[in-house]
Parts: structure tokens; sequence; C-alpha cells
């Protein structure tokens, strides 16, 4: 058989002169393999003092031989070898036993091709890496009382937002797509006329082209969607009239570049919202000009027809829109009269929309939120005429919300916590002037009691659980925005003080992440925040810990287990395979970094 051959693997292995450990160092097998690789000898043998080092290549169904000292090992790709293994005499690895037990498990795994049924596990599974996932742009709009040209994209792997070439134009009202890998900006407004201008962003080289023709009409609040390749461009308005013009432009032809029209929706529509599903094109509520829609329509491309389907719920424009499971999900909902949140879906099967959660029994805002034996917890806050002392549960697997017993005292930026399995209320206002009573509500029992009140009245305050205390941050009392913290301690049915904070913070957001408490955003008295800062309870201090991209009063805080590393990945074709064990060291190294080649 000629060597190498798509599959082969190259390893080395070393003795002694009398078959003991040859403890060759790391630096010695790599040169040799290095030797190796050049020649593409699979059976060379050196001499080095008393210590023999033999190469062996094989095929992964082959017989493959080992021994007592293991080198790098080497995967035949066609064209090129791929390191795929890594020095057990390496010092790190050599240090720490769970690393040691780790490599010679993968080593074993590639080593023994004949063996893998039996090694079969969470190790050995396909996996896709995380930093080929997708990324997030988002795309002009307007601030500042103007349109804006700028555009950011959001890693969710380093949760970063950074900015990336701004677009020629500014665009507010515009409408998006991303066909082949592009990204498409169609329309909009730019603060002093409407647009029918189209520009397209190439990732790659972080650069905008105008080289794709404008559309037949200059229209901003267009709804875009992308359909059997081409690229759709659906309603909008353009200052005179509303619109239910639909135009599309095949771009796999960039010799026409031009844009057809298709069949004319049966509404006028501004602010709608498009999404693809099943290979239908659907255009979804949005407003006539005189009032927000809740008719929807679907178009099929092949007889270039458009038709109505159930109509939503409710009335809404400028919504947000995403296909989900097969479904068409709903998001943001606007009203004539006021706004709020609400999530519903349609399904194309049953031609039916659904509210996936329901809504509580009462409309409110300044509500303490937590969850407790898998129950969502909607606490207290105000409905517009009165401070509430309502508590409801949702409970998911009914899909409903539950009245359980009110709290004893009204409360409006009541902050929320549970510990030991206790649901505890904190602080807030009565309608009339801040609280320092604290309560707790025991879900077996259905019964809330007084415990010991905080040593402040504080409302709009954070609140967490933090190595067994509960922490309230900062808040507002009668006069001012407050730096000052304090803990519970729930044995001892005691608050006390903890160091204040670097900045005076009402509507603060609360979280521990990473085992670290952070305090986020809020109000100081005078502006708005966007600092962070970050509790180190072992020296009793807080410290600045980076900015956020926008200041925030009231914003909602939550935390989410991301898992970014697995243990270890082997027996793949990724060449970005990541070994996360302690020492903490290894967590975000690839396997190539262990041999230096």
């Amino acid at each position: 058989m000629k060597y190498p051959s798509n599959g082969s693997m190259l390893f080395t292995i070393g003795w002694g002169a009398a078959n003991k450990p040859a403890n060759i160092k790391p630096e010695v097998l790599q040169q040799l393999s290095i030797y190796a690789i050049h020649h593409n000898d699979s059976t060379c043998a050196r001499s080095i003092g008393h210590v023999n080092v033999q190469f062996c290549g094989g095929l992964y169904e082959g017989g493959i031989c080992y021994g007592d000292s293991g080198g790098p090992v080497f995967h035949w790709l066609g064209d090129r070898w791929e390191q795929v293994g890594i020095s057990s005499s390496d010092p790190l690895i050599r240090s720490d036993q769970a690393c040691r037990d780790l490599v010679d498990e993968a080593k074993d795994y590639l080593l023994l091709p004949q063996e893998r049924l039996n090694m079969q596990g969470s190790r050995t599974r396909l996996r896709k890496p995380i930093k080929s996932g997708e990324v997030l742009f988002a795309v002009g709009g307007w601030c500042s009382d103007d349109a804006i040209a700028s555009v950011e994209m959001f890693d969710p792997t380093t949760t970063e937002w950074r900015a990336v070439a701004p677009m020629s134009k500014r665009r507010c009202g515009v409408g998006v797509g991303v066909l082949n890998n592009l990204l498409y900006a169609v329309c909009g407004h730019d603060g002093v006329s409407y647009l029918n201008s189209v520009e397209r962003f190439d990732p790659q080289t972080n650069q905008w082209s105008n080289d794709i023709a404008p559309t037949s009409s200059f229209r901003t609040s267009v709804g875009v969607a992308v359909l059997d390749g081409c690229l759709f461009a659906v309603g909008g308005q353009d200052g005179i009239s509303c619109l239910n013009l639909v135009q599309k432009v095949n771009i796999y032809d960039p010799s026409v570049q031009r844009w057809f029209r298709v069949a004319l929706m049966g509404t006028k529509r501004l602010g709608v919202a498009v999404a693809v599903l099943d290979g239908y094109l659907y255009a979804i509520g949005g407003s006539d000009r005189q009032s927000p829609l809740s008719t929807v329509e679907r178009y099929d491309p092949k007889a270039n027809k458009w038709l109505s389907v159930a109509s939503m719920n409710t009335r809404r424009k400028h919504l947000g829109c995403t296909v989900y499971n097969g479904y068409i999900c709903m998001y943001l909902v606007e009203t004539q009269s006021n706004r709020y949140a609400e999530v519903q879906r349609f399904d194309p099967q049953t031609n039916q929309w659904s509210n996936d959660i329901a809504p509580t029994s009462s409309c409110r805002t300044s509500v303490g939120v937590a969850v407790l034996d898998g129950c969502l917890f909607a606490v207290g806050g105000q409905d517009g005429i009165s401070c509430l002392n309502l508590v409801e549960k949702y409970d998911p697997s009914i899909q409903r919300w539950l009245r359980v017993a009110s709290m004893g005292t009204k409360r409006l930026g009541v902050a929320v916590s549970v510990l030991d399995g206790y649901l505890y209320t904190i602080g807030g206002s009565d309608g009339q002037s801040p609280l320092s009573t604290v309560e707790r509500c025991d879900p077996k029992a259905n019964k809330w009691l007084s415990v010991a009140s905080m040593n402040t009245r504080r409302k709009h305050l954070g609140c967490a659980v933090y190595n067994g205390y509960i922490y309230a941050v900062g808040g507002r009392d009668d006069a001012t925005e407050l730096s000052t913290a304090e803990r519970y301690n729930p044995k001892l049915n005691q608050w006390s003080p903890v160091v204040a904070m670097n900045s005076r913070r009402s509507g603060v957001g609360l979280a521990v992440v990473n085992n670290h408490l952070m305090a986020i955003g809020g109000f100081y008295g005078a502006a708005y925040l966007k600092s962070v800062e970050l509790y180190d309870s072992e020296s009793n201090s807080w410290k600045l810990h980076g900015r956020m991209n926008y200041r925030r009063l009231g914003g909602g805080v939550g935390v989410i287990k991301i898992q970014q590393y697995d243990s270890i990945l082997y027996g793949s074709n990724s060449t970005s395979n990541i070994l996360s064990t302690s020492p903490d060291d290894l967590k975000n190294r690839s396997l190539s970094t262990y041999v230096d080649l």
C-alpha cells in the first residue's frame, strides 16, 4: 500500500535499552516526528544514546503499534499532515492526573480503532465547534433624532458588540435580508427623504457595495425576506401613501441586476413583518396608515398569488417575527393605545394562531419576578391606579397563571429573591414611600410571614442571592439614590451592612455571573449609567468591571449558562478541538498548542 494514504496515522513511541520507559523529552519526539513527516517514512527508527525511537504509521482501520511513551500523533489529510494528538510528556499534562487520564483515553480511542465500539460516550460524539456559529447584525435605525448609517455585529461566543463598516447612506425603516451570506439593506429613510437604493455588505471584506439596482419606488418601513434564491421587498410607505407593492430581485444572475414586480398584496401595509415558511412568503400585520392590522397574507411563488390566512389575535405593527421549529413566532406587540410584550405563534398545519405564554390576570408594571419550583412568580407592581399586593405564578406544564396568597403589604418596585425554597419580597414602595420591610412565602403552605426588615428603606433596588445570603443593593430612599448595600442571613434572620458601591444606583440590575456579584447600570440622580461594578466578598469591596454599550435604568438582567467548551473532543474531523479540564490554563487552548511544531 502506498504510504501515506488517506486516513494514515503517524505517531512516535520510545523505550530504553533495557525495555524500560524512555522518558524522551517532548522536543526530541517533535523533531523526529518532523523528520518522519518530511520523508513520509512510516517505519524509520533512530537511536539517541541509549534511547530508541520508533515511528509507526497505519490506517484508522488497520493495525497500530504503540509503546511506553507517546509523542505527537498526526493524521494524513491527502495533501498534508495534521496534528491530532499531544505528548503525554508535556509538563502541563504530567502535572495533573485528570489531564493524563483524558489524554490516555483520547490516545486509546485514536490508536485502537478495533476497540472504539466499546469506548463510545459523550466525548466521542461529533459536534459543531461553537466558534463556527452565527453572528447577529444591527443595521441602521434612528438615534438622537436622526437616521444613522452605523452597523454593529454581535458575536455570541464572546458576548461582545463591535462596529463594522457603516452603510454609505443613513437609513431608518430599512429592510434587511441575508442571501448567500451577504447582508442586504433595502430602502429606508435618511432623515430627509425616502430611499430606493440598495446596499450589500460582505462580512469577509467588511465592505458595503452599491452595485445593486434600486427598487422602482422610494419607501421606508419595508419588509424584506428571501425565498427561492430571490430577495423580496414587501409593502412600506413612500411618504404619500401606504403600499401593497411587492418586488423581488434574482441575485443569482448578476448580468440582469433587475427588480421584477410580482402579484400585489390584497392589503397595503407599512411596518409589516415578513417570514418564509414551507416555501411560502407571509406578510403579517403592519399598518394601513390608519390603524394597526391583524390580517395575514401568504404568497405562493409558483402560482404568483396571495391568499389570506388566519388573522392574529391582536392588531399590531412594527412587530418582531421569526421562524422557529416549524412555526412563525411573533414578538414586540404594539397597539394603538399601548404597548405590551406578548408571544404568539402561527401553525401552518392548522392555520391557527396561539399564545405560547398566557397573559397575567392584571396589567401592571414595576412588578417583581422570580422562579421557584419550576414556576414563574409575578409579585406586586402597579396597574396605573393603585399599588398591588397580588401574587401569581405561571405553571408551564398547564400553561396557566394561578393566583397564590397575596402579600401582607402592597409593593411596587419590589425586589424578589428565592433562597432555601422560600420566596422573599424585599423593600419596594407602598405607593406613598419606600419600604424596608421584608416578607417570606412558603409555597407549600401558601403563606406569607414577615421577617427582619432591612436597615434602609429602598425601592427600585437590586437584589440577588450570593453565597447563601440575599444581597440588597442601591435603590432609592425618600430623598436620593443609594450606593449602600446590605445582606440578609436567613439562619440568623438578620441584615448586616456591606461596603457601599462606588456609584449611587437606583433601578440597578444585580446578578451573579461566574460566581461574582455584579451591579449593572441604573440611575445615580443626574444621568443613567452604563458602568458595571463587581463585588469581591473576600475583600468586601466593589470595583469597576467594564461598561455596557448603552446607559440603562430599570433594565432586566438574566444569566444563561452556555457550555462553550466540552471536556474533550476527539474522534472527529474538527481542526479546533478544545480540551477543558484542570488546570485552568488548559481551558482555552487547542490541542495544537501543546506541541509547538
